[in-house]
């Protein structure tokens, strides 16, 4: 779909500006070719699709994509068993996520499973639990799906990214994957969101798969997708349908209310202890990344020339700063104050580019549509003249 097009169709006319300022390049990109796809497109992609599929699956690199997904396979078929509930989800930097680990921690199985790509930052978890602890494997179940408006912790995640936009957002014959439908994964772990809605997370996921591509493993897009489907996705799928089922056997009234002030009273004590205090998500998913490949990098740096501002991040040895500008800084958000704060904002920023200037610290904005990567992350470095 045409971007115009796709602009005309929003609900929500106020996200046109902010999607305006990636227009140029999802448009040099070919992307508009993932955006909203028909339901005519889909079964034209279905048709070529299906073909193909009967070759992968006797692929002459089949070992080898086998051999690169072994470490995550053993991990997934080790624990495979009629007795126990077996869940997975991934860190986000938010409240659930927290609370999530806190019950994992009470399971008898808690891994953290490997990443496929050696770069990648993603933190993924699987947990087990065996049948008799009830409470656990509800409490765990209700705190990371997919909701209305919010994407949820649960499933398996590269560069942060879920596993079913990587595979539907993967190119074949410069259109987005479609498998033949109905199948088990078109609603992977109870993601109901189409994948193909939002030009922001297009654009974001087609960077992904640039990079997953790069390690040389898979010959096409098409492949990679259907080896992450039938290798990773399907068994993760066959777990969460089973954890489903067993939840809607024992589920009722009584046990909602037990995990609600479970989780409340989780939440109370984590806080009290301290372990959350990170409010944006975008700002600590930088800092991850920043802070991967920077030891020194500090989150949230207060120097008294800059006081009452702060850095979002800091890297000392290199006099560097970085600043995440999200919406509020190019636009009035009635959220964060409306107009007035607005004019304000712009101010303060002014003020701190001025003053990191006169302290000779490199400051680097991070737009909110940026993607965060190593990738953007070591090219705005080079552009802003630091050698690393």
């Amino acid at each position: 779909m045409k971007l115009e097009e796709f602009y005309s169709r929003l609900s929500n006319k106020k996200n046109n500006v902010s999607i305006e300022r990636i227009s140029s390049e999802f448009k040099e990109l070919g992307l508009e070719n993932f955006l909203m796809v028909t339901m005519n497109e889909e079964m034209e992609i279905w048709d070529s699709t299906e073909k193909e599929i009967k070759n992968l699956a006797t692929s002459p690199r089949k070992a080898d994509i086998e051999e690169w997904l072994r470490p995550l396979l053993n991990d997934i078929e080790k624990y495979k068993n009629d007795n126990l509930i077996t869940m997975f989800f991934s860190y986000l930097p938010r409240k659930n996520y927290y609370i999530a680990v806190e019950v994992a921690n009470r399971a008898s199985i808690f891994k953290t499973l490997p990443n496929l790509v050696p770069d990648d930052t993603s933190i993924n978890h699987m947990i087990c639990f065996e049948k008799r602890e009830f409470k656990n494997i509800l409490l765990l179940s209700r705190l990371i799906p997919w909701s209305i408006g919010a994407q949820g912790l649960i499933g398996y995640r590269i560069y942060g990214s879920d596993l079913s936009f990587i595979t539907d957002l993967a190119s074949f014959n410069g259109k987005p994957t479609i498998f033949p439908k109905p199948n088990d994964l078109v609603h992977f772990c109870g993601n109901m969101f189409r994948r193909d809605t939002d030009p922001y997370k297009i654009k974001e996921t087609r960077e992904i798969i640039e990079q997953i591509m790069k390690e040389n493993v898979f010959d096409t897009e098409l492949e990679m997708s259907f080896f992450l489907r039938e290798k990773i996705m399907v068994p993760i799928q066959e777990e969460y349908e089973k954890t489903e089922k067993f939840i809607r056997e024992h589920i009722n009234d009584e046990n909602c209310d037990i995990w609600k002030a479970e989780k409340e009273q989780i939440y109370t004590d984590l806080v009290k202890s301290n372990k959350i205090h990170v409010r944006w998500e975008s700002e600590k998913k930088l800092f991850d990344l920043v802070a991967k490949y920077f030891e020194d990098a500090i989150f949230q740096h207060r120097p008294s020339w800059l006081c009452p501002q702060s850095l979002d991040i800091y890297i000392p040895s290199l006099r560097l700063a970085f600043e995440y500008q999200g919406l509020q800084h190019y636009e009035p958000i009635d959220f964060f104050g409306g107009e007035e704060s607005f004019k304000r904002r712009i101010e303060l920023d002014s003020k701190k580019k001025a003053l990191c200037k006169k302290e000779n610290v490199t400051l680097i904005e991070w737009h909110y549509n940026d993607t965060i990567t190593k990738k953007v992350l070591f090219n705005k470095i080079k552009q802003s003249g630091l050698s690393v």
